[in-house]
């Protein structure tokens, strides 16, 4: 293997480890090689394989660099014994179904225990690194209750235990622990909610993006609707990690995301859902980071740009929010940004209308944005896979937004709204049709 480059690690540091140096090799097979070789002293190193790869936006979106030369990603970890491993030497793949894009075909984590030979120099283990380098979720917990949230718009009471229901299959989490978590001035307290009725296939990457993030002060809580594949086992393997988790019977994916936003004690929510995840892990700290300028006491609500992953393809899309109409009837109609972009403060118009089965997410986002501050920015929050309960031809969608915009009077609405029935009426046509596969194969 021929070294090509040598550089600064892809990511410096996260739970339990520091980057060494990364390496971009090239292979006898004439394959590239992106190596990243850490130092590692903490067990915390074996729940981020799902979520810290280092990729960035140009690995992710340049078309032209995933056709070049097939590429492979391998993290080698050199572990002091205080990690847990029990091998001198252990390899896990990570499986094609948490790959996203198509930039890297493979990628596997090299665990070896230290003492070894090796031309590397160690960095210093001081005790901020074994203190202050912990998971997300664990970071800033106290056993003082927090219950009432102030806001400067409406209050909406913490419920911190949700209440008994007769097919319940369980509830844990830190809180259970008598463990919270508490608003601080410079850091607001930021609730991220997962809800998932079997997800076991993106479940475990969703809830490693969120706890390993960089951001000191978020509260973890995952709402699952009764499932009976493995998600259940999935969350209980990081119940240390969680704040609060439920799995019951529940009415439809806004039932159970308004159970989150109760049961959250965050001056903010962001709801990551179990086939989404955190970009890496420095996108919610940087998003946060931008209100230094803003009072604390009158915090917008945080649009952000989501990377939207198109399963069949492997291909990724960057959604940048549009500046929001003024007129609420349109945000319904052409929402400015999805659910995984938008950090929004928590009060009374954080609930979602559970009537709706497909667009209480555009109701709730575009009711802030008529009520409340927004606050509009380019850089990524969230990656999202396509194929969720609105994606596609979905005319149920478009009857519930024509319902939701009915007493609407202003003519761009109806416009709008039948441009996109005419859309969707053109694409079933085509698919109908074989137009779409007809142009491909022309094109192709």
């Amino acid at each position: 293997m021929l070294c090509l480059e040598i550089k600064p690690p892809s990511i410096k540091a996260m739970a339990g480890w520091e980057g060494i140096t990364s390496l971009i090799c090239l292979g006898d097979d004439r394959e590239i090689y992106d190596i990243d070789i850490r130092y590692a002293w903490g067990a915390e190193i074996f729940k981020q394989n799902l979520c810290d790869y280092g990729w960035s936006e140009e690995t992710l979106l340049n078309k032209s660099q995933q056709t070049l030369l097939i590429r492979h990603k391998i993290i080698i970890y050199l572990c002091e014994s205080s990690t847990g491993l029990k091998l001198k030497q252990k390899i896990e793949s990570v499986s094609q179904n948490y790959l996203i894009g198509q930039y890297w075909q493979t990628i596997d984590h090299c665990y070896l225990l230290l003492p070894l030979e090796h031309p590397f120099k160690l960095p210093e283990l001081t005790e901020r690194n074994i203190t202050n380098n912990n998971f997300a979720t664990t970071c800033l917990l106290t056993k003082e209750k927090l219950i009432k949230i102030e806001n400067n718009n409406e209050q909406l009471q913490t419920i911190l235990v949700l209440p008994p229901h007769s097919q319940r299959q369980g509830e844990g989490g830190l809180r259970t622990k008598g463990l919270y978590k508490q608003q601080n001035n410079k850091l607001p307290l930021v609730s991220v909610i997962t809800v998932v009725l079997n997800g076991e296939k993106y479940l475990e990457q969703t809830i490693q993006s969120i706890i390993n993030t960089s951001y000191a002060n978020v509260e973890y809580i995952v709402i699952d609707g009764g499932s009976t594949d493995s998600s259940l086992d999935i969350i209980k393997k990081y119940e240390e990690q969680i704040d609060y988790w439920v799995s019951e019977p529940d009415s439809g994916i806004y039932d159970a995301m308004n159970k989150g936003t109760l049961a959250s004690l965050g001056k903010y929510t962001l709801h990551i859902n179990a086939d989404d995840l955190i970009f890496d892990p420095l996108a919610l700290e940087r998003r946060i980071s931008e209100l230094k300028n803003i009072q604390i006491k009158n915090l917008p609500n945080l649009f952000s740009s989501t990377l939207f992953v198109r399963l069949a393809k492997g291909e990724v899309v960057k959604k940048i929010p549009k500046k929001p109409y003024s007129d609420r009837a349109m945000n319904i109609i052409r929402i400015p940004g999805g659910h995984q972009g938008f950090i929004g403060v928590r009060n009374k118009n954080s609930l979602f209308d559970s009537r709706y089965k497909l667009i209480a997410e555009r109701i709730a986002i575009s009711h802030k944005i008529d009520r409340e501050t927004i606050d509009i920015s380019s850089n990524t929050l969230a990656i999202c896979r396509s194929g969720g309960a609105s994606y596609g031809i979905n005319f149920q969608m478009l009857d519930e937004i024509k319902q939701a915009v009915s007493d609407s009077k202003n003519p761009k609405v109806f416009f709008h709204l039948l441009a996109q029935y005419l859309y969707f009426y053109l694409l079933l046509f085509a698919k109908i049709t074989k137009l779409v596969k007809l142009k491909q194969k022309l094109v192709g």
